[in-house]
């Protein structure tokens, strides 16, 4: 017999046997040792965390400080059918209160810039006594955030008189919304 024909029903063999140990259910490293279990390392047995909505964990990370947010796929307040695109959104809560601001544009006519200002009492969620609504500015294409207050001091006074600075897509213009009374002053 010619020496490859003997390599090819040895390898024939080999394959026929690992089948044959696989369809009776012998497993080739049930043989090796157990580790012993790390009794300092408890990472498997904890519970996993329970995954937040995107809205959810805005809301919990804002419960403390004042930020903006970058939105993607309209993942607003707002809902994406009436506002789109959906550029950022700025949002701060105190422990009665919370004031979301989602900036963008009208979805249908998207040459006009839109800002919603949602408030919401906590943690009933009913309407809140602060001034909400919504501004649209004519002919600004969507609106982006570029300034606002930030951090954990900024809580109280900046859902009562904070101003937040913004940029217009389509004219370069940039301007203010007053949260005090919900109303833009556009700059120059």
């Amino acid at each position: 017999m010619p020496r490859t024909s003997a390599r090819r029903a040895l390898a024939g063999l080999a394959g026929v046997g690992m089948l044959a140990a696989i369809a009776l259910g012998v497993h080739f490293m049930s043989h090796a040792p157990a580790l012993p279990p790390d009794r300092t390392n408890r990472t498997a047995e904890a519970r996993p965390k329970k995954q937040l909505t995107p809205a959810e964990a805005r809301r919990k990370r804002w419960e403390v400080n004042g930020e903006i947010a970058k939105i993607g796929g309209g993942l607003g307040y707002t809902s994406s059918s009436v506002m789109w695109p959906q550029t950022n959104a700025w949002g701060v809560c105190d422990p009665h209160d919370c004031t979301d601001v989602t900036a963008g544009a009208v979805a249908h006519h998207r040459s006009i810039g839109w800002f919603q200002v949602s408030r919401y009492k906590r943690p009933t969620g009913t309407a809140s006594h602060l001034p909400g609504g919504s501004v649209k500015i004519p002919g600004c294409g969507p609106v982006k955030i570029i300034d606002a207050p930030l951090g954990h001091k900024v809580m109280t006074w900046a859902q009562r008189r904070g101003n937040l600075r913004f940029a217009c897509k389509a004219t370069g213009a940039t301007g203010t919304l007053h949260l005090r009374d919900v109303t833009v002053t556009l700059d120059g």
